[in-house]
């Protein structure tokens, strides 16, 4: 029975405080639009991928489970140098923006599937063109220094950035962000609603009188308006 009478009583202050649990989820809600749309700069990311194995030189032989696992475990090596400076620096000399290679070494990020030869290089960049841009240069010439590097004969381009209207975007992601806007804004509204209950002093019912004096109520006097003494009278 008090937990039916406290439930009452707690959506009972939910109700009376209804504006100022909206209010503060409104205005949070803006704050996370601003935020969202205008403050945020989007993040684009471009991909490509080159596939890179060492050509058999007798023809006629079948490539032997050895020379696979050799050329897998060489791929960490080539990842390692798509990023070295030794190429970002050809790139950075071709590339029609200026761009340091510092800062083109934090763009880029190169991985490649376990167990495969084929090396995926992603370029992020606030605009589409650039990392498009970027991210085919670095493919274009690691296929032309990586023969000389390391001596493999036999690098194809997979796949390069060919549409930077299409790129997908990696770092915006505006529901989360008018999600956690509406949660923080339901919070602060309910927080504010429960200091208001507590700091509230006012007696409004004869238990606020009971539990204020700690003392039992014997009896209540109502209040008579004077509509209802002139019809007494």
């Amino acid at each position: 029975m008090k937990d039916t009478v406290y439930l009452k009583e707690v959506l009972k202050v939910v109700k009376q405080n209804k504006w100022v649990i909206v209010s503060s989820t409104l205005i949070t809600l803006v704050i996370g639009v601003a935020i969202a749309f205008f403050l945020i700069t989007p993040t684009y990311q471009a991909t490509s991928q080159i596939l890179i194995n060492q050509t058999n030189k007798d023809k006629e032989s079948v490539i032997q489970t050895a020379e696979v696992q050799a050329n897998l475990q060489l791929v960490n090596t080539y990842r390692v140098l798509i990023s070295s400076p030794r190429i970002l620096e050809k790139v950075v000399k071709q590339e029609k923006k200026p761009i340091t290679i510092e800062a083109l070494s934090k763009k880029i990020d190169v991985k490649s599937e376990q167990d495969s030869q084929i090396i995926n290089l992603y370029v992020k960049d606030s605009d589409p063109a650039t990392a498009a841009r970027l991210v085919n240069e670095i493919t274009k010439v690691s296929k032309e220094m990586l023969p000389q590097l390391m001596q493999v004969d036999n690098i194809q381009v997979v796949s390069t950035a060919d549409n930077p209207s299409e790129l997908e975007i990696v770092s915006f992601q505006p529901p989360l962000i008018l999600f956690v806007s509406f949660v923080i804004g339901l919070l602060i509204g309910l927080m504010i609603t429960v200091l208001r209950y507590f700091l509230d002093t006012t007696i409004r019912d004869e238990r606020d009188i009971e539990e204020a004096l700690h003392l039992p109520l014997f009896g209540a006097v109502s209040v008579i308006t004077e509509k209802e003494m002139r019809t007494k009278h």
